[in-house]
């Protein structure tokens, strides 16, 4: 496989000074991480709360620098400074998040939301970027009249769709999700999940999801990252880490997955 992105030593330090000292205290210290990323991968982060999970996804995807370590990208790119580097990195790695209704501005139609990164990251014209718009509208599943809604006349799932084509619309190699099925129905959730794995074997992106539903990190994850208070505790193909998982954190997220299995089946 080609390799699209590696992480060395990377490390991110939240501090903030404590109330009654002069002396400054560690909140939480994520690293120092090495990882990297294939083309058209896909690849779980797991891990219990306050774990580093979605902290390491804004440090993929360039919403945060991080204090130490480097991110490498095994593509060409525009230029060799941080600043072009950075720009590359908001293009070519795109994030979803949990909530799509609380990420999408509500006094915009949809076709303006989506309209805005082409904006801000090319020379396109306005009959350009209407176009593009109208392609990966398409793309998701929506139709072209929803370029002229507002984010509070589609359903869950199409908002989560609105997400997903935000994401592609400048045509990136990664895609970082937050959580992006927790807020959904089940049946909408399997659509959302069928969305994914279309668009990946079409476009041959490479995604990163963070989510607690290991059902669902079993049926599409290639690999598997555990997470644990800021560090990477164990890593594996998926089959692998759900078979033989070494790490005890590891063995207490399989084994409470394996637990909720076997309820609903006794409940079916």
């Amino acid at each position: 496989m080609t390799q699209l992105l590696s992480a060395h030593s990377l490390t991110f330090s939240n501090v903030k000074p404590a109330w009654f000292s002069r002396q400054k205290r560690r909140e939480f210290q994520l690293g120092p991480l090495d990882l990297s990323i294939e083309k058209a991968e896909t690849v779980a982060i797991i891990g219990g709360n306050r774990s580093g999970k979605s902290l390491l996804a804004k440090l993929l995807c360039g919403a945060i620098e991080p204090s130490a370590g480097e991110i490498q990208f095994h593509q060409e790119t525009t230029g060799h400074s941080k600043a072009d580097l950075l720009r590359w990195q908001k293009r070519q790695v795109r994030m979803i998040f949990q909530r799509s209704s609380e990420s999408l501005n509500p006094a915009l139609i949809i076709g303006d939301i989506l309209q805005e990164p082409l904006k801000l990251n090319t020379d396109q014209t306005a009959a350009e970027r209407e176009e593009r718009v109208e392609q990966v509208l398409v793309q998701v599943g929506l139709l072209r009249d929803h370029f002229f809604f507002y984010p509070h006349m589609l359903s869950d799932g199409q908002q989560q769709r609105v997400a997903m084509a935000r994401a592609l619309i400048l045509n990136p190699s990664i895609i970082v999700a937050d959580e992006p099925f927790a807020a959904l129905d089940p049946s909408v959730r399997s659509q959302t999940v069928n969305l994914v794995l279309r668009l990946q074997r079409e476009l041959g992106l490479s995604f990163v999801f963070i989510s607690h539903n290991l059902g669902i990190v079993r049926h599409i994850a290639d690999r598997i990252i555990v997470m644990h208070d800021g560090q990477i505790v164990e890593t594996g193909r998926t089959d692998t880490l759900f078979r033989w998982p070494k790490h005890d954190v590891t063995k207490r997220l399989v084994s409470a997955h394996q637990s909720l299995v076997r309820q609903h089946q006794t409940h079916a």
